[in-house]
């Protein structure tokens, strides 16, 4: 096994710190999520409730939140890295993209992860975490300036169907 070379302590140790990375990144996507994610699903049950909620192109990361509120249905929580691709292109279902996914009921100690890829994608996470305000200012920017660009076109769009009205009732 993996874990033989290390003694009681040492596995005892990284335990501990793989645990509080996971609490610490799944509050934090949760909290980003709640705050600038959609809500692409929404259940209400006699004793239950189901909210699946994801945000998309997060400084080359995207984000799904599952919550299930009774006590048979627990939290997951998936993150995907796609810096330098094109995350409309991907489905976070069945993406290579997908470096951690985990699932938990009430308390993070308790977590199960599902998957978990070793990659520079930890850093990057890390840093975006340590400086979110500047994350969440560059992408509401972003966001802001592609709402922007949409009504524009949306604008010309309807400018050139009511032209094309008035010239087809001037016999243009």
């Amino acid at each position: 096994m993996v874990y033989e070379h290390l003694s009681t302590e040492e596995l005892a140790q990284q335990v501990r710190a793989r645990q509080n990375w996971l609490e610490k990144v799944t509050n934090f996507v949760e909290t980003l999520v709640q705050e600038r994610g959609k809500i692409l699903c929404q259940r209400q049950g006699s004793s239950s409730v189901y909210i699946l909620r994801s945000l998309t192109d997060f400084e080359g990361f995207s984000f799904v939140v599952e919550s299930g509120y009774t006590t048979l249905e627990g939290n997951e929580v998936a993150v995907h890295y796609h810096s330098g691709m094109e995350y409309w292109l991907l489905d976070p279902r069945h993406s290579s993209s997908l470096k951690l996914q985990l699932c938990y009921q009430t308390d993070h100690l308790g977590c199960l992860v599902r998957h978990f890829e070793i990659g520079d994608w930890q850093s990057t996470l890390d840093y975006i975490m340590e400086h979110k305000d500047e994350a969440v200012a560059r992408f509401d920017h972003a966001k802001a300036q592609h709402t922007a660009r949409q009504q524009a076109e949306q604008t010309e769009q309807q400018q050139r169907a009511q032209l094309i009205w008035f010239a087809q009732r001037l016999k243009i």
